[in-house]
């Protein structure tokens, strides 16, 4: 079995001006919510052997903040999480390593909530900012992961939603 989370990154700043979408920042609340968020994740004591997030600044900060609750863990980044497709996350996740068993992806809707969907046989969700879901994967490597083979153990949304 795999157990794969994935993070919506936290509430942002809407984009202003000339600014472009991949560099808004978390706001006030989208800060004070990863690191309520990343304690609560960090309190479950779940074993985590990757950390992975889109490079846009908002996911940056959100798992930044994931990391610094698991004890400054160090995390990967990968260009094309950011606006990734349902494709795309797939083959991310098909790609992790077998030494892999846990594993954590932040990163944007809709791809994160289809994901969720794909993965979980599930429809309709929309995963709010910093939520983040356990799907455990009924597979014994990652390559094997596809949709509907994996059950949803549980979601965590922040407290203002």
């Amino acid at each position: 079995m795999r157990t794969l989370y994935i993070t919506r990154h936290a509430n942002t700043l809407p984009a202003t001006g000339t600014m472009r979408d991949f560099d808004r920042r978390l706001s006030e609340r989208g800060t004070a919510e990863a690191s309520v968020m990343a304690e609560r994740f960090a309190a479950r004591k779940e074993p985590l052997d990757l950390l992975i997030a889109s490079t846009a600044v908002r996911t940056q900060a959100t798992a930044r903040a994931f990391a610094g609750a698991l004890g400054n863990m160090k995390f990967g980044s990968a260009p094309s999480l950011y606006a990734a497709s349902l494709e795309t996350l797939m083959a991310i996740i098909t790609g992790f390593p077998d030494a892999v068993r846990h594993a954590m992806l932040v990163g944007h809707n809709p791809g994160v909530s289809l994901l969720v969907d794909h993965l979980a046989g599930s429809e309709g969700t929309h995963l709010v900012p910093c939520t983040t879901v356990r799907i455990d994967l009924h597979v014994d490597h990652w390559t094997e992961t596809a949709g509907g083979i994996g059950s949803e153990v549980w979601r965590d949304a922040p407290p203002s939603h």
